[in-house]
């Protein structure tokens, strides 16, 4: 991504749910980097099925464990609501312990993406702008809803998007689609520095 793009997320509703006064401070600070404004902070999980029910977001972040009850849960909650149309939100769950069992839990739960921690504001906008542009299809199935876990690859592209430039260009591109602002240029010649 060139460091001379900006994005913005001022008009994203984003719910940041962690129970740990240092983890919510690390999502917020990022998310605010991002230009979102409308955050909800929430530090427990009836807080956030609350919010939930009454209002509306786009990108929910939550951390895999709050206060002993684990994140996946709200997940699945979530998925499974009845005419709610945050039952299709995006969701990205935060983990400070990646092992095989968080990975499956996280894919069967109906979550969008897992990331670790430390983390980073390059590795959580990438990861947003990765959910924004997805198109994986939503399934509800009687033991799961939630999007395609399946990947699909594109025919014939298995040559395709392997110069750093590439990926630049498909974030810039995924932004301005989703209606995010972009400042700067994604400038794919070699400038020497």
């Amino acid at each position: 991504m060139n460091p001379d793009s900006r994005v913005n997320l001022e008009r994203v509703s984003i719910l940041l749910l962690d129970s740990s006064a240092l983890g919510m401070s690390i999502l917020a600070q990022i998310f605010s980097g991002f230009g979102a404004r409308n955050l909800y902070k929430c530090w427990t999980v009836a807080e956030a099925k609350s919010l939930l029910l009454e209002n509306e977001v786009d990108l929910i972040v939550l951390n895999d464990e709050v206060a002993g009850e684990p994140g996946f849960e709200v997940v699945r909650w979530l998925r499974r609501l009845p005419r709610n149309t945050n039952s299709f939100a995006s969701t990205i769950l935060v983990s400070g312990h990646i092992k095989r069992a968080v990975v499956q839990r996280t894919r069967d739960c109906g979550a969008n993406f897992l990331v670790s921690k430390p983390l980073s504001p390059r590795v959580m906008l990438e990861r947003v702008l990765w959910v924004s542009r997805e198109k994986r299809p939503f399934l509800e199935t009687a033991d799961y809803a939630g999007p395609d876990r399946r990947y699909h690859v594109a025919e014939g592209a298995e040559n395709l998007g392997r110069r750093r430039t590439d990926l630049e260009q498909d974030v810039a591109n995924a932004m301005t689609a989703s209606g995010m602002t972009v400042t700067g240029t994604t400038d794919s010649r070699n400038t020497g520095a």
